[in-house]
Parts: C-alpha cells; sequence; structure tokens
C-alpha cells in the first residue's frame, strides 16, 4: 500500500512540475512577446524563423541602398534642372544680343552676363554630394571641371574618367547613379564661351550661330534630365516591390515566433487554476500518506 501512496506521490509530483513549467512558458511569452525563447523549444518555427529573418536583412540592405541612390540621384537631377534654366536664360541673351539696333556696348554688358553664367555652369558640373564629385567618374575626390584664362578666352577641360557608378538595390538589380562632365556641361561651356566672345566682338552671325548651338546644348540637357528621370522612377519602383517584399516576410515572422497575446493569457490562466488545483489534491494526498505512514 505504502509502494502505491508513493508512486501516486510521486506522479502528482511529475503533474505539478510540467504544469509550473506550462505556467513559466506562458508568462515569458506573454512577458517577451515571443512563443519560443530558445530553439529547441520550436526547432521547425526556429527554422522557418532564420530563413525569413536572412531574407528581411536583405531587402532591408536593398532598402538602404534604394534610399542612399535615390538621394544621390534627386541631387543630379536638381543639377541638370538648374542646368537647363541657365541654358534657356543663356539663349534669350543670345536672342536679344542678335538684335540689329544694339550697340556694341550693349552687347558688351550681354557678354558680362555670359561670363556669370558660365562661372554658375561650371561651378554646376563641379558639384558634390557628402564629399564626392557627381559628375567625374570614379574620380570623385577631385573636381572633373577646370578651366583657363589666356589670351582673353576661357577653356575648359574635364579630368574626371569614364567609369560609371553603379550600386545593387534588388536581386540581380542595379542602377546607374552617375553622369559625365564631358558629356553634360563642357559643350555648353564651350558654347557660351563662344557666344561671350562674339558678343565682345560685335559679330552677329557669330551671336546667332551660338544660339543655334545653345539650341542643340539644351536637347541635350532635358535628353540627360529625362534619362536620369527614368532612373528615379525605376528606383521608386524597385523601393514599393522591396516594401511589399518586407512586409510579406514581417508578416510571416510575427506568424511564426509573435505570441497571440489573447490565446496566450487564456491558457495561462486556465494553466494557473490547473495548478492551484493540482496543489491542494497533493496536500491532501500527502498529508493522507503521511497519516498513514503514522499508523
Amino acid at each position: 500500500m505504502r509502494i502505491a501512496d508513493g508512486m501516486l506521490t510521486l506522479q502528482v509530483m511529475d503533474n505539478l512540475s510540467l504544469t509550473r513549467r506550462d505556467v513559466a512558458r506562458l508568462q515569458a511569452q506573454l512577458a517577451t512577446g515571443r512563443q519560443f525563447m530558445r530553439p529547441s523549444e520550436a526547432p521547425r518555427a526556429a527554422a522557418r524563423t532564420l530563413v525569413l529573418q536572412n531574407r528581411l536583412d536583405h531587402v532591408e540592405r536593398y532598402q538602404g541602398s534604394v534610399e542612399q541612390s535615390g538621394g544621390q540621384l534627386e541631387v543630379v537631377e536638381a543639377t541638370l534642372a538648374t542646368l537647363t534654366e541657365l541654358l534657356q536664360g543663356a539663349r534669350e541673351l543670345a536672342v536679344g544680343g542678335g538684335g540689329g539696333t544694339l550697340t556694341a556696348e550693349d552687347r558688351a554688358r550681354l557678354a558680362a552676363e555670359i561670363e556669370q553664367l558660365g562661372q554658375a555652369l561650371f561651378e554646376l558640373g563641379n558639384t558634390a554630394w557628402i564629399g564626392r564629385y557627381l559628375y567625374a567618374g570614379h574620380r570623385t575626390q577631385a573636381p572633373p571641371l577646370e578651366r583657363t584664362w589666356a589670351a582673353g578666352a576661357w577653356t575648359y577641360a574635364y579630368v574626371g574618367d569614364h567609369g560609371e557608378i553603379r550600386r545593387e538595390v534588388g536581386p540581380g538589380q542595379t542602377v546607374t547613379l552617375n553622369l559625365h562632365g564631358d558629356a553634360v556641361f563642357l559643350p555648353a561651356l564651350a558654347t557660351l564661351e563662344s557666344l561671350r566672345q562674339a558678343l565682345l566682338a560685335n559679330d552677329e552671325a557669330a551671336i546667332s550661330a551660338a544660339g543655334a548651338s545653345l539650341h542643340a546644348d539644351l536637347e541635350q540637357a532635358l535628353w540627360h534630365r529625362s534619362m536620369v528621370g527614368v532612373r528615379s522612377a525605376h528606383l521608386e519602383m524597385t523601393g514599393e516591390q522591396l516594401a511589399d517584399m518586407g512586409y510579406s516576410y514581417v508578416k510571416a515572422l510575427s506568424r511564426e515566433q509573435d505570441t497571440d497575446i489573447a490565446l496566450a493569457a487564456a491558457n495561462l490562466a486556465a494553466r494557473e487554476s490547473a495548478y492551484q488545483a493540482s496543489l491542494a489534491v497533493s496536500a491532501r494526498l500527502l498529508q493522507a500518506s503521511l497519516l498513514d505512514y503514522l499508523r
């Protein structure tokens, strides 16, 4: 009889221990918001969680690349917009400078304005973003455009290279972030200097020719601007796709590892009630066993 009572007591104590562990597990789930604390508690869910977290990490890394790339393209697009405005202003001056009623002094004043536009355009070509020159190819640590003054004229040179700066923004997807200063700025700078010289020489034919060249330069600037716009649109679409992917991975991770608070709270209440009931039963059994032993 005492052996049977002893076995019953051990079984009761085992049940108490299991119930106590369940209570502790549910309390931990509610405290941390996680279904498991260690992979050994749910090996399959833990393995799926690792895979999903790895995929989410990749998405977040791509999102960071998209954000940084978008910032650079915004600056490039802004400089091209300014370039367009400068060339439009220069073209208007060229049209006005070709008027037959202007004197040499009038055209000299226009030449001074053209020189100021040339200075602004030169500085625009040497635009830097977070310490790197945008139009220098791979030689981003030094200004890509140089100019010299000789015999009353400005001459311009490109000292960058023609390397492309590409950044990975998604699985198998890259975007080119840069343009080259010799293609974007040098032709327009040369045209502005030709126009300045023509105005100073009071040469209507040369002024007209420079105005025609400015039209071509403006068309080229608009083409570069549209190309950057296409890249920006592609980048924006990629960012939206990454956001959707990230959201799906976050939801999947939540299903695998996050605690259902309402369900866990209900289970905890039930297990605590069971634990208290088991304690009461255990106390009575142990008391009865002790009395039997004393007899």
